[in-house]
């Protein structure tokens, strides 16, 4: 019974996920660096830890589930309009 819960709620979450990616802005995603795949910007960012950088890392959630912080001064512009990592 707790597993067929289990299971329930984590196919629920994902679903919740996937649409919270689908329903993203341009503005919201960035594209890996291949252009295949984008992740939808969390909102969080810090100072880039690179010395003489001036850019910030901001947090990316990608489809997977992993959370990385690619520098803005490393992002470029994708065609659709959305950032993606250079």
């Amino acid at each position: 019974m707790i597993a067929l819960i289990m299971e329930t709620s984590t196919n629920e979450v994902f679903a919740m996920h996937m649409d919270r990616f689908n329903n993203s802005s341009l503005t919201g995603r960035v594209y890996s660096s291949g252009g295949e795949t984008f992740g939808v910007k969390t909102g969080g960012s810090r100072r880039c830890g690179l010395e003489g950088c001036r850019g910030r890392k901001i947090g990316v959630r990608w489809p997977n589930g992993e959370l990385t912080y690619p520098c803005t001064d490393g992002l470029v512009s994708h065609p659709s309009g959305a950032s993606q990592i250079g």
